[in-house]
């Protein structure tokens, strides 16, 4: 140890001065350390220079007595100073080290002095202190959330003074530097991430460093410090995002692989700030990107489809502008894609809350479908089952948009046809409420992209096969409704009302109707009225006697009656003036009139015949043969004989002696099942025999 204080140029009151408790004392010994270093570089003696240094550090930087430790980092500045700029390089790291590791000293008055110690020695070395930036770096990022207000204050000087010597340079490393901010930008310390976004905006203003490149090491950093709970840290990094994608933007070539990932996971970002600035991100990425975005589409989706049902005007706004532009990529893109993701994404958005989500979604699968039905084909079966439970949704939008889907699903071949109906079928029987609620509007959104007549005559082939009679009915009686009122089926009313009695395929399409129809008695009517077989008609109003007239039944009844007045039956009533060549019009016309009570029905309908009865009259009795005509008319014969030949004659490949048969058996079964259920209905209180127990009585009379 003797040895040792010899060897140091250190006299013995310069180290009672160093290790004094007043400031001025230790400051009186560093000015005599200042003025020895300037004698030992007159000498040129490096050497007691170097074991100058060497014993600061290790005398009094390391020792366990605060003011001690103090003295030993303003000896090292006063080194420094004695040094100056031209001489102090090769002690750098010497002079440098000891005080920055004294940054992290349990004392708050040493941690001050070290950093007067590096401020003084990095301003004598200027850009040498470059080469140990990330340590000086390090040492100020921690000590700028220090609790001590004046260690706080020196931190400001230091920074201050290190940025000018950044600036003022061209050999800075931003490659070395980029790991320790990216280890450091996940702080949540409001004053650390306010030191490192002054930073990061210092280093970016200088030409001579390209922070862009390096952007996608701290970017996830910088979108995490917009959710900030601290408004002045949010502003401040909102500054430095929107400067780095101005950058981007303006940038000849900049590669924004690296950092796709990065802005589409922040796109789902609980907060609001966050969210907003991803979405512009990611928009302007789809535009400049291109073809690197495609293989993010899926999980981008995700994050933007929830978001313009945003009740943030702003975020609502540029989701819809990124999902336009990601449209315009996914439609036009000549990359090979997976289907499945993206469409494991839409149906899963199709849950959401919020109908402008699940109806872009559903737009989304139309543009899919459009692109490639062939590449959606392994997924149709999924795809069915998801937009059948849509038809369920409260918004009229998503279900006209959820059938626009289905119908173009459905278009593509005879088996994707067949499943789509056979499954909306079964789904219509596990939710029968269906038939009141969107029955219509699923069969009038079918009709404007399906052809109606393949439509209705694969419904009747359903109803023809169910064996839950009353459904059936129930099913018969909607689709009729829907037949004769719809806008959208005009073409097949048209189609079934001009059938061409000798078309094969015209005559199956109104057997196929007939015989699922049979399951509603009035429906069976009104199609045979419809497509002009009047004959028919009469003979199916005389079996309306044996069926059971039921307060249903006669609702049907009423409900037709006035539809009758309405346009689509203007045919049949311009033809009552025709009355010798439609005599079974007549027949079957006032036959209905005898089977409606005195009701608005009834009056309206005895109205129109009254009103033109005379003129039926005179036409009749001057028809050749008039007065057998009517009772001429027979199930099995189409026409009326003794009469003009009728609208109905000559039906190709139609047996109508089958098809009343096929309608009797029909009405008998409805009416047996509905007998039993009425038994059903009067045993339901009533023990059955092998419920009736023995009895006993509590207590026996005759024993006592």
């Amino acid at each position: 140890m003797a040895a040792a204080q010899q060897a140091s140029p250190l006299t013995t009151a310069v180290v009672r001065g160093l290790s004094e408790k007043l400031y001025d004392k230790r400051k009186g010994a560093a000015l005599q350390i200042e003025n020895r270093v300037r004698e030992l570089v007159k000498a040129g003696d490096n050497d007691a220079i170097s074991r100058l240094i060497l014993d600061l550090d290790a005398r009094f930087v390391e020792n366990p007595q605060a003011n001690t430790r103090k003295g030993g980092v303003i000896g090292l500045a006063a080194v420094a100073i004695g040094l100056g700029p031209d001489l102090i390089g090769p002690h750098l790291s010497g002079l440098l080290k000891p005080p920055l590791r004294a940054f992290q000293d349990r004392d708050a008055r040493v941690r001050y002095y070290a950093l007067e110690a590096v401020y003084n020695v990095s301003k004598v070395a200027r850009g040498g202190v470059l080469p140990l930036f990330n340590e000086l770096f390090d040492g100020m990022c921690r000590l700028c959330a220090d609790l001590e207000p004046a260690v706080k204050s020196g931190v400001l000087l230091l920074d201050r003074l290190v940025k000018d010597i950044v600036t003022e340079t061209d050999a800075f490393d931003v490659r070395t530097f980029v790991p320790l901010l990216e280890r450091r930008i996940v702080s949540e310390n409001p004053f650390v991430r306010q030191f490192l976004l002054n930073w990061i905006t210092v280093l970016d203003s200088v030409p001579a460093i390209n922070m862009l490149d390096r952007l996608p090491a701290f970017l996830e950093g910088l979108f995490v410090m917009l959710s900030d709970v601290n408004s002045d840290i949010r502003r401040l990094a909102d500054g430095v995002v929107a400067e780095f994608l101005r950058e981007i933007e303006e940038a000849e070539t900049v590669d924004v692989q690296p950092m796709i990932p990065v802005v589409v996971r922040q796109c789902g970002s609980p907060s609001e700030y966050t969210q907003l600035t991803a979405l512009l991100w990611a928009s302007a990425f789809v535009q400049r990107g291109q073809s690197l975005m495609v293989p993010h589409a899926a999980p981008l989706l995700g994050s933007v489809l929830p978001g313009m049902a945003s009740d943030v005007e702003e975020i609502a706004a540029a989701a819809l502008q990124c999902n336009q532009h990601l449209v315009a990529l996914m439609s036009a893109t000549t990359l090979a894609f997976s289907y499945g993701a993206l469409v494991d994404v839409l149906t899963a958005q199709l849950d959401s809350p919020w109908v402008a989500t699940r109806s872009s979604a559903l737009q989304w699968l139309l543009m899919l479908h459009l692109r490639s039905a062939e590449a959606l084909g392994p997924l149709v079966d999924t795809l069915i089952a998801t937009l059948l439970r849509v038809l369920l949704d409260r918004s009229v939008r998503v279900v006209r948009l959820a059938l626009e889907v289905l119908a173009k699903i459905a278009a593509t071949d005879r088996t994707n046809f067949q499943a789509v109906f056979s499954r909306l079928f079964a789904m219509i029987r596990a939710h029968p409420s269906m038939l009141d609620d969107r029955a219509a509007l699923v069969l009038r959104q079918f009709a404007v992209y399906l052809s109606p007549v393949e439509m209705y005559s694969e419904l009747a082939r359903l109803v023809l096969a169910e064996p839950l009679l009353g459904f059936a009915r129930r099913v018969v009686e909607t689709l009729n409704v829907i037949l004769l009122t719809a806008p959208e089926l005009n073409g097949l009313r048209t189609s079934l009302r001009d059938l061409n009695k000798s078309s094969e395929s015209d005559c199956a399409l109104f057997t196929t109707l007939y015989k699922s129809w049979c399951h509603d008695a009035v429906a069976t009517f009104s199609l045979c009225i419809l497509c002009q077989a009047y004959d028919h008609a009469t003979v199916l109003v005389k079996r309306f006697g044996d069926v059971d007239i039921t307060v249903e039944f006669l609702l049907e009844v009423d409900k037709f009656v006035q539809l009758l007045e309405s346009p689509i039956f203007t045919h049949l009533r311009l033809q009552l003036l025709e009355p010798a060549r439609h005599v079974s019009l007549y027949k079957c016309l006032y036959g209905l009139l005898m089977l409606l009570p005195q009701s608005t029905a009834f009056r309206s309908l005895h109205s129109r015949l009254t009103s033109i009865a005379t003129l039926s009259t005179v036409a009749l009795e001057r028809a050749p043969g008039a007065g057998g005509a009517a009772g001429a008319s027979s199930a099995g014969s189409p026409s009326a004989r003794g009469a003009s030949p009728t609208p109905g004659d000559s039906w190709l490949g139609v047996d109508f002696d089958s098809l009343l048969a096929h309608f009797d058996a029909t009405q008998r079964a409805h009416e047996d099942a509905h007998r039993r259920l009425r038994a059903r209905e009067r045993t339901d209180f009533v023990p059955a025999d092998d419920e009736v127990r023995p009895t006993r009585r509590l207590f026996d009379t005759a024993a006592e």
